[in-house]
């Protein structure tokens, strides 16, 4: 039976999308998927050797976090299209109940469970970026938990600003394309608040180590230059 929707349901998509639409979108995805990793790698590099494993452990858990968060209600507070407050979805596609083959909210030329996976990488990497407001200090697991909260009260009223069709902003003519506001200005704005908030723990770290110093071949800096020259090459070819 569950062969047999699939089947049905790939026919259904063949008569209504046109097959290239599909593969440029899937293979646009996949791109962005690549910058996950390419991310976890860079702060690899650039972090002491004691952090380095941690900060590439907390990128994929980050990874793992969103796309059950998307699945459980992200996407439907993003992109739900009955939804007309202009600031935010509701919960008609919790756990992305009706998406399947119906047209997407952004484009009539792909299906809509498409789209959520191509909107749902664009989420994972801003995660990625931001988990680098935890680099030497912060910790893994309540990262996570974080991580859930912040994509329900941020990430998801932002993407229905911008990206969906009765967002207040997409109804005001705002372009995003590439999420350089959404996915790189969110990322960056909160990093920089989740260090401000760890700036007193900071300091007190650095009156601990003027006090007693760390012997020299402790205080070793990042030196592991050839993570970042990978996640460069992850970079530019994206």
């Amino acid at each position: 039976m569950a062969l047999h929707n699939v089947l049905e349901l790939a026919s259904r998509a063949s008569d209504q999308y046109d097959r290239g639409d599909i593969s440029f979108i899937i293979a646009c995805g996949a791109l962005v998927f690549f910058m996950v990793p390419g991310v976890a790698f860079l702060y690899s590099g650039l972090s002491r050797r004691k952090s380095a494993l941690s900060l590439i452990w907390a990128v994929a858990a980050s990874n793992a976090v969103v796309i059950f968060h998307w699945y459980f209600w992200g996407y439907s507070l993003a992109f739900s299209p009955t939804a007309t407050n202009g600031f935010i979805g509701n919960l008609k596609h919790f756990g992305l109940q009706g998406v399947l083959d119906a047209a997407s909210p952004g484009s009539p030329l792909i299906p809509e469970l498409l789209y959520s996976f191509y909107q749902m990488e664009f989420a994972c990497v801003t995660v990625a970026i931001l988990m680098g407001a935890i680099a030497e200090r912060g910790r893994v697991l309540p990262a996570m938990v974080f991580t859930f909260i912040w994509m329900t009260l941020v990430y998801c009223p932002l993407a229905c600003w911008a990206w969906a069709v009765n967002g207040w902003g997409f109804k005001w003519g705002v372009l995003d394309y590439a999420g350089s506001c959404l996915v790189l200005g969110s990322s960056i704005i909160q990093s920089c608040s989740c260090g401000r908030v760890q700036a007193a723990a900071l300091l007190r770290l650095e009156v601990v180590l003027a006090v007693w110093p760390i012997p020299g071949h402790l205080a070793d800096g990042p030196r592991r230059n050839y993570l970042t020259s990978v996640r460069t090459t992850f970079q530019w070819s994206v």
